[in-house]
């Protein structure tokens, strides 16, 4: 009986044992090599981003550098920028009083001529005014300064007249011809006006507005010589010539 208890643990020990060695050949032996090869894996990829990092602070590093090289360089640039500026700010504040007095010197010599000065007429007051020319109307007449110069400030010169051939002769300027305009509900007095002002641009019922690269730019007389835009721009570009031949007869 003894040894049959003895032989039975025997028989069961034994094919623990059987099951538990199937167990670890067949299931989990494959499961740890899985394993192993998964912790590998991890590992490396553990390596290469411990590189990626590596490398991104040394990238990051000398994005560093070199941003703080780019704003040392920018900022000394910034500063050659601005001493320019203001050394051109007061060329041109220069300039712009210089133009200034000389709008101040046209109203001053209308006015003394006769012209009566409607609104504004002089240089703003201040010490932050600079060479503010206040805008200005003014009632004038034909050979005045402010209408015979050409003044390129804020005035206006206004000039009444009775009849048609009179404003004909007032636009007819004898030194300058860039653009004017007419208005009118008349379109035949219109017509009319834009071919007899001697100028290079003509509005109706408006001014100023329209331009377009296919349409000539350009004054008469004083006001420029040749067009810009058009087909008429390219005549700058080309020489004329006239050739006379004597033929026998």
């Amino acid at each position: 009986m003894l040894n049959q208890q003895w032989g039975l643990m025997i028989w069961t020990f034994i094919t623990f044992g059987v099951s538990v060695f199937i167990l670890w050949k067949f299931a989990f032996g494959p499961l740890q090599r899985i394993i192993d090869e998964r912790r590998a894996r991890i590992q490396e990829s553990m390596d290469a981003a411990e590189e990626t990092r590596t490398e991104a602070q040394r990238l990051l590093g000398e994005y560093r550098q070199t941003l703080t090289q780019v704003r040392a360089e920018a900022q000394e640039i910034l500063e050659r920028s601005r001493a320019a500026g203001d050394k051109a700010r007061e060329e041109l504040t220069g300039e712009a009083r210089k133009q200034a007095d000389r709008i101040a010197d046209i109203v001053a010599r209308s006015r003394a001529a006769g012209d009566t000065v409607l609104l504004g007429g002089d240089t703003a007051d201040g010490p932050e005014a600079g060479a503010y020319f206040q805008p200005t109307v003014i009632q004038s007449r034909t050979g005045s300064p402010a209408v015979e110069e050409e003044v390129f400030g804020p005035v206006l010169a206004v000039q009444t007249f009775e009849d048609f051939e009179e404003g004909l002769a007032q636009a007819d300027h004898s030194t300058y011809g860039l653009a004017g305009a007419v208005h009118t509900r008349d379109i035949n007095k219109a017509l009319t006006a834009a071919r007899r002002i001697p100028a290079g641009m003509i509005w109706v019922n408006t001014y100023g507005r329209s331009l377009d690269v296919g349409s000539p730019f350009g004054g008469y007389k004083q006001s420029g010589f040749g067009k810009d835009f058009g087909v008429a721009a390219f005549d700058k570009y080309f020489k004329s010539k006239s050739v006379w031949v004597q033929l026998r007869q």
